[in-house]
């Protein structure tokens, strides 16, 4: 019996790394996306979410049917929480898609701040990269990175309302 839930914990912690590699693959494309004006790609960002909301069902049901039968509560309600997390980034993908259509055939980012965004797209992939890291390796050394590196997007976020709000 424990081997089995040990089996479907490990499939639980697969689906993660999957669905952490598509939301990875739509920030790119979203990010790409919006500094291009690349119209079919945005498109493709925003048909994509589907699946990464349709994974994102499919595992909190897995979770909850574990959670009912089984512990370790922790690495299950962790599960929940990544899975939704994911779920809401692949929604920013989208919606940095969708942003990206609405101003096609122009960018809809100014030149002032594309070096700032792209980078923001960059830190974003590394993040989920490594919490896919984490999750496949159970590495918690990588997981304190992960602390770090949104601290990362935090500066960004910062840098950029400072632009929007400068007079000049």
């Amino acid at each position: 019996m424990r081997e089995q839930f040990q089996e479907e914990l490990d499939g639980v912690g697969t689906t993660l790394v999957e669905m952490a590699g598509l939301v990875k693959i739509a920030m790119e494309n979203a990010t790409t996306a919006l500094l291009t004006a690349d119209l079919s790609l945005a498109e493709k960002v925003i048909a994509d979410d589907l699946i990464i909301d349709e994974i994102q069902h499919e595992l909190d049901a897995k979770t909850i049917n574990l959670i009912a039968r089984q512990s370790p509560v922790a690495t299950v309600v962790t599960s929940l929480r990544m899975s939704a997390d994911l779920e809401r980034m692949g929604d920013l993908a989208h919606h940095i898609a969708k942003s990206a259509r609405m101003r096609y055939p122009a960018t809809a980012v100014p030149p002032e701040l594309s070096l700032t965004i792209e980078e923001m797209g960059r830190v974003c992939t590394k993040i989920i990269e490594k919490v896919a890291l984490v999750v496949k390796n159970r590495d918690t050394e990588r997981a304190l990175e992960v602390e770090r590196d949104d601290d990362e997007i935090d500066g960004l976020h910062r840098k950029i309302i400072q632009t929007l709000l400068d007079p000049s």
